[in-house]
């Protein structure tokens, strides 16, 4: 008899632990596969002129046809009756949601969450409800296990499709609380038979082929990576995503979706064709709550916990995501970066700010350097650059042949390079000159027709742990560091503390009422790309807040008249700026891409003046300098008058023949040989964009086409040739 009890309490404990796979989790199913959807299971609920929406109005699949090639563009791809997988994956490919959840009680030591689709929590449970509205549906996925619903609006607007959630309307009740939501994972995603890429705007921006064979999920937060306490900074050459939207190209035909509300709180997920996935998918996820955490009893391994608080994270009254759909010639990754570039032009977030092209330099003034004094270790800063000097460096620069210059002075103030504490001072550092020598520089300057920008940082700072600072929500400050690339770990030496909101907004204001009346220009740095939370109890701020503090720093800043330079900017702040600098050339090369290609530069190119990374900050310099060349960007070095040798000690040790001497003939023949080029099609839109290997075509609205040559071999097409690492121009 005890035996027999045993045996029948085991199948039951079997059958619980199978039985939880076919509601809540996603490896595993009892369940019969989904039915396949037909075209007469769908009825037409809206039309304009260009596109035509079709939903099923029991279960709210649907798919939209776009009139001017016929192609159609499937919530849930067809055809999976000919893809052998396991339930579980079939049934996140059906789903046209998937959330993230954890369960209330968890709430406070739960790490990770929990994620339901909804065709288990959902349709099997009929849990999903469909709205005829004038334009569209609206359907309600009620995950009914867990008490948590999400209406999701989709209609035809403006010769576009709109997805929109209304965060007031999402319901919660007692048994979980929502993390992140994934809305439409498989929208217009190709399946294996398929051949397309998908377009991911990392860094410069990427394409990763169809069942490419990579088994990586990427996913990665728009506008950066949220900062956590002792977060690494510039690990593993990371690039950020700078522009809110995404693209899939297939059969002839593209779809790019632009996150227009909360894109800051959203990252874009992507996917091949592998053992866990079905299908080659590229889509948004929305971070509804975000984990702050604090490890208790650190010191006692044995007894060491983590506690945690979810914070609601979302800013904006709603996600939306608007999806336009792309044919003939402009189907393909040109066609998706022109079409977001002609969505923010008509918004007005993209403006002409463009003026003749320049030299770039930074000068680098002073800089932090470790010194002892009996036997205590202290920072200082140090002079490596006076005003003086800077005067004679133009002076010099000039008589080589290079006039058009944009200088941007670092560590010009007495605060140094690295602010040592949040402050908005225009003092000048006194070792580097007196108010008069700053003053007679920026008249030479004037008089020479070159501009001059002093770069202010008011989101770093150095020393202590003040109440201006960011914190967690258990009042522990947030850090960012650099790293030891060989080790990956944290370099004490490099710690910073970043400004709150408020704060930077303050400081901002008070340093515009100190420079008004000067005639140069201002450099920002991290004010336009760095993107965080404040998770501070008493006065917390969302991304989406810090966003808005940015802008208005950013609007006053341009209704003074000042020319504004920023430092690898994020789309918000694309309509203020002048000139942006350290624009990215290349990805942060994940597993998943196949290849760079150039988003940033053709949404950007003919509307604001471009620059990337210092040319001379490489081993191999002149593949920087054709990069240059084949982006279309202005070039820019940076440079000091001392010796190399006064960098090793100092905070910017790592940079490379920053002498001006040193690299002064090398780039004075690579201004005389581009600048005319550029000076072409510096006001010119990118049409059109092309790699072969190592060649490099780009193509300009005027007709003008540069060919770059990244190879060490000679190359010949037709009467054309392109020397090896070199270039070529042509004009129809």
């Amino acid at each position: 008899m005890k035996a027999f009890k045993k045996s029948l309490i085991s199948l039951v404990l079997v059958l619980a632990f199978f039985a939880q796979f076919v509601f809540v989790g996603n490896t595993f199913s009892v369940g019969a596969q989904p039915s396949v959807q037909t075209e007469d299971t769908y009825t037409l609920v809206a039309e304009n002129g260009n596109l035509k929406m079709f939903a099923n109005m029991k279960n709210g699949l649907f798919f939209i046809e776009n009139l001017s090639d016929g192609s159609k563009w499937y919530s849930i791809p067809e055809n999976f009756k000919d893809v052998k997988i396991s339930d579980a994956v079939y049934a996140n490919a059906y789903s046209q949601m998937i959330i993230d959840f954890i369960y209330s009680e968890n709430l406070q030591t739960a790490t990770e969450f929990e994620s339901a689709c909804s065709y288990y929590e959902c349709f099997s449970n009929g849990g999903i409800s469909v709205e005829k509205l004038t334009n569209g549906v609206k359907v309600t996925y009620n995950f009914v296990d867990l008490e948590i619903s999400v209406p999701v609006i989709y209609t035809l607007e403006d010769n576009a499709f709109k997805v929109a959630v209304d965060y007031s309307q999402i319901k919660e009740g007692e048994t979980a609380k929502l993390i992140n939501i994934s809305i439409l994972p498989s929208f217009g995603a190709g399946l294996e038979s398929e051949n397309g890429y998908l377009v991911i705007p990392d860094g410069s921006g990427a394409i990763a082929n169809f069942n490419n064979g990579d088994k990586t999920k990427y996913e990665k937060q728009i506008y950066g990576e949220e900062p956590d306490a002792e977060v690494i900074k510039n690990a593993f050459d990371s690039k950020n995503i700078n522009m809110p939207f995404f693209g899939i190209v297939k059969n002839g035909a593209a779809m790019l979706g632009i996150i227009e509300d909360s894109a800051e709180s959203t990252a874009i997920c992507a996917s091949s064709v592998n053992e866990s996935s079905v299908l080659n998918t590229v889509s948004s996820k929305l971070y509804y709550r975000k984990n702050s955490q604090a490890k208790m009893f650190e010191d006692t391994f044995a007894y060491r916990i983590t506690v945690n608080k979810w914070i609601k994270y979302v800013y904006d009254k709603a996600f939306t995501v608007r999806y336009e759909f792309l044919s003939g010639d402009s189907a393909d990754y040109t066609g998706i970066a022109k079409a977001y570039r002609d969505y923010l032009v008509e918004i007005g977030d993209l403006k002409d700010n463009i003026s003749e092209p320049k030299f770039n330099l930074d000068i680098y003034n002073s800089a932090s350097e470790t010194a002892t004094f009996l036997g205590f270790f202290y920072k200082r800063n140090k002079v490596l650059t006076t005003f003086a000097q800077t005067k004679k460096m133009i002076s010099v620069l000039k008589e080589n042949g290079i006039s058009d210059l944009e200088i941007r002075l670092l560590g010009w103030s007495k605060n140094g390079l690295t602010n040592a504490t949040p402050s908005a001072s225009a003092k000048i550092n006194k070792k580097l000159g007196s108010q008069k020598d700053l003053r007679a520089l920026e008249n030479f300057a004037d008089k020479n027709g070159v501009t001059i920008s002093k770069n202010i940082d008011f989101t770093f700072h150095k020393k202590g742990k003040s109440s201006k600072s960011i914190k967690t929500a258990f009042n522990k400050y947030i850090s960012v560091y650099d790293f030891l690339p060989s080790v990956y770990t944290k370099i004490e030496d490099t710690k910073l503390n970043i400004a709150k909101a408020s704060v930077a907004e303050e400081l901002a204001q008070k340093y515009l009422k100190q420079i008004k009346d000067d005639a140069s220009g201002v450099s920002i740095s991290a004010l336009g790309n760095f993107c965080y939370t404040d998770f501070s109890d008493k006065d917390s701020v969302t991304r989406g807040e810090q966003i808005a503090t940015v802008e208005n720093v950013l609007s006053e800043y341009k209704k003074s008249g000042k020319k504004i330079t920023l430092d690898c900017a994020n789309a918000y702040a694309f309509k203020y700026a002048d000139r942006i600098i350290n624009a990215p050339v290349s990805s942060s090369a994940c597993k998943l891409f196949d290849s760079d290609v150039p988003l940033y530069q053709i949404v950007l190119h003919g509307y604001v003046n471009l620059a990337g990374d210092s040319v001379m900050n490489s081993a191999d310099y002149r593949l920087n300098y054709l990069n240059c060349v084949a982006n279309g960007y202005e070039l820019k070095f940076s440079g000091i008058y001392k010796s190399d040798t006064q960098l090793e000690s100092t905070e910017i040790k790592n940079l490379y023949s920053c002498n001006y001497k040193r690299w002064l003939d090398t780039a004075a023949k690579m201004n005389e040989e581009y600048m005319p080029i550029l000076k072409s099609v510096y006001n010119q839109k990118i049409s059109g964009y092309s790699e072969n290997g190592n060649i490099v075509k780009t193509v300009y609205e005027n007709g003008t086409t540069v060919m770059v040559n990244l190879s060490e071999n000679d190359f010949y097409q037709g009467e054309i040739t392109v020397p090896a690492l070199s270039y070529r121009v042509t004009k129809e």
